[in-house]
Order: structure tokens, then sequence, then C-alpha cells
């Protein structure tokens, strides 16, 4: 291959929402090999591993920065692995990455092996013959990391998104969004009970969002970014 080739990417910034941003790289290759030029996002990406309980539907959060929560599960390389209970609750003591992510799903099947779930959907699935027939699983409005508030306690960072499959996600699912502020409160402020506000909280019904099985910009406190998979 010789000349330029233009290389397009989506990415999700989601800072106190969500913005779609089209970025667009030129990779030059010369006679001989010459420099190429690829997302900085990709080489620097941390990536994010998700391991749910195999035949788990339904939406998934993760609480972070909670001291009495579970500990974290950092590789050397930076690879961070969130191993999801049967509650679909996680509640950890790590804070959430702030740099590029690059997001891996899997399926925990009994005998301890994993299956990578592929599909993402990031944009409402419609409520058509076909997409009531698939079988197949996927990952549904990832969001970026919000903020849960509560009235006499600190600000509470979480992230979260849904597993299943199409017919599972049409036919509605319950949120998660009370009981995750009224677990996290307790063990974060002794609270017995909790009022739930913030930004980018979990919705009680699922939310339309834009974007793409592509990158998300990690963040200062209210967002966050996702690498694409080369």
């Amino acid at each position: 291959m010789h000349g330029s080739d233009i290389v397009s990417s989506v990415a999700i910034c989601e800072c106190c929402g969500s913005a779609v941003v089209v970025i667009n790289s030129v990779a030059t290759v010369g006679h001989l090999g010459g420099l190429v030029l690829v997302f900085l996002p990709v080489l620097l990406a941390v990536e994010q591993r998700y391991v749910i309980p195999d035949g788990y539907m339904g939406q998934v959060v993760i609480v972070h920065g909670v001291a009495s929560g579970v500990a974290e599960q950092r590789a050397k390389s930076g690879a961070v692995t969130y191993d999801i209970p049967e509650t679909g609750l996680l509640i950890t003591t790590g804070g959430p990455i702030r740099t590029w992510v690059r997001d891996q799903y899997f399926y925990r099947r009994r005998d301890g092996s994993l299956k990578k779930i592929e599909a993402r959907w990031n944009t409402t699935i419609h409520d058509t013959p076909e997409n009531r027939a698939d079988p197949s699983d996927g990952i549904y409005l990832r969001t970026g990391t919000g903020v849960m508030n509560s009235p006499g306690c600190r600000p509470i960072e979480f992230h979260s998104f849904v597993v299943g499959t199409k017919p599972f996600i049409l036919s509605g699912y319950p949120s998660k969004a009370h009981e995750a502020m009224v677990e996290a409160v307790q063990q974060v402020c002794g609270k017995a009970s909790a009022t739930l506000s913030g930004r980018n909280g979990p919705p009680n019904k699922p939310l339309e969002r834009p974007g793409a099985n592509a990158m998300r910009p990690s963040e200062p406190a209210s967002a966050g970014r996702s690498a694409p998979s080369r």
C-alpha cells in the first residue's frame, strides 16, 4: 500500500452528557514502510474487562471509590477486571479509569471458561420482528462515569450498562439506580436510605444515547472515554 489512506472512527465524549465526535486520522505509508500515524488512544488505552455470570441479563452498575467495597483487580499492565456478582451491582474500592479505555465483555460459564460478548448496541433498539427474533447477546447503553449525590454524603462515582438479548431489552428491565444508590450511601456514609440525584444516573427506563462501538474518553469526574478495538 502506498500514499495516504484516511481512517475514520467515531468517538463518544461523555462529559456531563453525550456528544459524538468523528476523528479522522491519516495513515501514511511510504515506499520503505514509511510512517504510520495511528490513533493515539489505541496506543494508550487501558483494557477494562467485565466478567458477568453466565445467563445474567439486566442492568449492571459499577460503583467506584468505596473503601468497604470489593478490592480492585488491576494487572501489572494496568488492565482492570470487574467481576460482576449475580446481583449485577459491583461496589469496588478502585476509582474510575481516567484515561482512554478499551472495554471487553465476557460471560463466565459454570466451568470457569469465558465467552466473549461481541455485540454493542449504543442507539435505540427498534421493536421489529427481526429484533424480537435475534437471540444474540450484547451490551446496550454503556454510560460514561456519572456521579450519585445524596444529601449529607459525598458524591459517589459509578458507570453502568445493560447486558442481554434484544428481545429481553425490548421487553423492559428494572433499573438498579435506587438499589445502587442506597447500598453505596450506606457503605460510604452509614445512612439507611438515600435520595437519588446526579449526572449520568442509571436510567429508570432505557435512555436513547448517541454512540458507536468505539472510543470513549475517561474523565475528570463525570466523563468517560473508550478506545476502539484495532
